[in-house]
């Protein structure tokens, strides 16, 4: 839970990095060829990836709905140093009339 932010962000890039790549892969494409092309090629490599992902990785083929999964609870690692829960300590906030220098 306490990555859930960092995780969000990091999926954020690579979704928006993928939608302006593939947004440029077709207007390259498109401008190269014509449109017809551009989507006709996009469709044929989507398929050739599904297909290539379900043969390399057929655990993914077999995964089946996404309402139904759970996490895996993966077995504790012994070289790992103890989690610390504790909250870090907090700044104290400056009040208006400490004057403030500028460097």
């Amino acid at each position: 839970d306490a990555m859930r932010g960092r995780v969000s962000a990091v999926n954020n890039i690579f979704i928006g990095a993928s939608n302006e790549l593939g947004a440029f892969e077709s207007g390259l494409v498109g401008r190269f060829f014509n449109e017809v092309v551009s989507v006709v090629s996009g469709g044929v490599g989507t398929v050739i990836v599904v297909g290539a992902v379900a043969v390399i990785w057929p655990q993914v083929r077999r995964f089946g709905s996404l309402h139904d999964a759970r996490p895996v609870e993966m077995p504790p690692n012994k070289d790992a140093a103890p989690k610390d829960d504790t909250p870090a300590p907090m700044a104290e906030p400056q009040s208006a009339s400490t004057p403030q220098s500028i460097s």
